[in-house]
């Protein structure tokens, strides 16, 4: 068992200019084992490669036989939030990796998420379907998302739904309306619509009004109304929610803490108030409760444990679900027992399971992490490295030569709306960009083994 769990240490020290910050410990190796019969067999290897802030570039997984599978290729925003993700599966034919997919992230001017888009691949590079989303400015107070599918036998895109963001003079958000393409006539259709009245905390997304609407018969239906107010540490909502003739379906009371450590909805009924769900964080434990009910009568109820050491990394879980009359229907317990290594490094995390609280724990997983490397935060520009492809002179009016170029690349680059504006998969070591504008623009250079992007500016 010793021997399973042996861990080798690697240390690598990167030396970047800049004031001294701690230190980024990553292992780039991890391996996952199964208890089969009281022997544990490896299941799979999982190599990483991270950048000189921690985070995480490459994944590729191996099976028990040490051959590859895929591989996982990140890139990132310079505020270290994730862009776009590239997935890869291994061609042992021609012993190499061949592009599966890409995921695009979107994010909007607060920072936050508002949504993604995906692209999946064939023979390479070729595009073989992708959901998009496509972003415009109609008007300087709106914005338009639109949705749309390319389909590989009409090798076209084809518009699936939009919606439209209407803005205040401060950019907050006062509606959002959605359409869709009606199949019969081939026309947008309004869907639905969310309009918001005045905000109590614009941050942390909390309104005085919304109203949701659905649009039926060509006329808006209210789907459901909310309205929210303070009190003491927490945001409480109150939403009421309307059948298609009008009468009140349901009143919902939901209440989030300030802190975001607490969040519960209830729902009213000749009873009282009775429980939907729950989520509550105290400490370092979290528990979850969603109770399912027939009218006012409760069907079941489930209710998640988890409890975190300091590193957010697992220690126990706990799933209990109970029918209505309070006998449990099914019972799942987990113990997480981590290792460390003399640096304070997780070496290994051994988990245990039971399906009764008066059954001893079974040993059915262990993770190895081995091969740590001491990491920098990145304090300034690096200088580019003998062998990293790279464009030069970096600005110019738009000739650009490319070094250490290596063939089997996919070049894109993209505007700053997000728009691909030139590709190619030919093999050349420069490049002619000066159609476009001047601007700052994203390149992307995609090989087998990884994604490289850095900024380009045209003067």
């Amino acid at each position: 068992m010793k021997l399973i769990f042996k861990v080798v240490a690697l240390w690598c020290l990167f030396t970047l200019s800049g004031n001294a910050q701690q230190k980024i410990f990553k292992p780039l190796k991890e391996e996952v084992y199964y208890k089969v019969e009281e022997s544990w067999s490896l299941s799979g290897t999982y190599l990483y490669a991270y950048n000189k802030a921690g985070d995480q570039i490459t994944k590729t997984s191996k099976n028990a036989l040490g051959v590859f599978i895929s591989k996982d290729s990140l890139v990132y925003r310079d505020d270290r939030k994730l862009l776009e993700s590239y997935y890869y599966i291994w061609d042992p034919a021609n012993g190499k990796w061949q592009p599966s997919s890409k995921e695009v992230n979107c994010y909007n001017e607060q920072g936050g998420n508002c949504g993604s888009s995906m692209f999946l691949y064939q023979n390479g590079w070729v595009l073989n379907s992708a959901t998009e989303e496509v972003r415009s400015f109609p008007q300087s107070d709106e914005e338009e998302v639109k949705m749309r599918m390319y389909e590989s036998d009409t090798k076209q895109w084809n518009d699936i739904t939009k919606y439209l963001i209407k803005y205040d003079a401060q950019r907050r958000i006062l509606s959002q309306t959605y359409s869709f393409i009606d199949p019969v006539s081939k026309n947008w259709t309004y869907s639905s619509r969310i309009t918001y009245n005045g905000w109590l905390d614009f941050e942390n997304d909390i309104h005085t009004q919304k109203v949701t609407e659905d649009f039926k018969n060509n006329a808006w239906v209210v789907r459901d109304s909310s309205s929210y107010r303070d009190f003491q540490d927490l945001w409480i909502e109150t939403r009421k929610v309307f059948d298609t003739d009008g009468s009140l379906k349901e009143t919902l009371q939901i209440s989030k803490s300030k802190d975001g450590n607490f969040r519960e909805v209830m729902k009213a009924s000749g009873l009282g108030w009775l429980l939907i769900s729950s989520w509550d964080k105290v400490g370092l434990k979290e528990t979850t409760v969603v109770n399912t009910f027939d009218g006012d009568q409760l069907l079941s109820s489930e209710k998640s444990e988890y409890d975190l050491n300091n590193d957010r990394k697992l220690l126990h879980s706990l799933n209990v679900i109970k029918d209505g009359t309070g006998e449990v229907v099914d019972y799942f317990e987990t113990d997480y027992e981590l290792i460390y290594d003399e640096n304070n490094n997780l070496a290994d995390e051994i988990r245990s399971w039971r399906n009764k609280d008066s059954d001893p724990y079974k040993e059915f997983q262990a993770i190895v992490y081995s091969d740590y490397i001491e990491l920098d935060p990145v304090t300034s520009i690096e200088e580019k490295q003998k062998d990293e492809v790279y464009l030069y002179p970096n600005p110019n009016k738009g000739l650009f030569n490319i070094r250490n170029l290596k063939s089997d690349c996919h070049m894109e680059v993209i505007n700053p709306s997000g728009i691909v504006v030139f590709e190619t998969d030919a093999f050349q070591n420069n490049i002619d960009l000066s159609h476009l504008s001047s601007g700052i623009y994203l390149v992307k250079i995609i090989n087998n083994e990884t994604v490289i992007s850095d900024k380009l500016v045209i003067e």
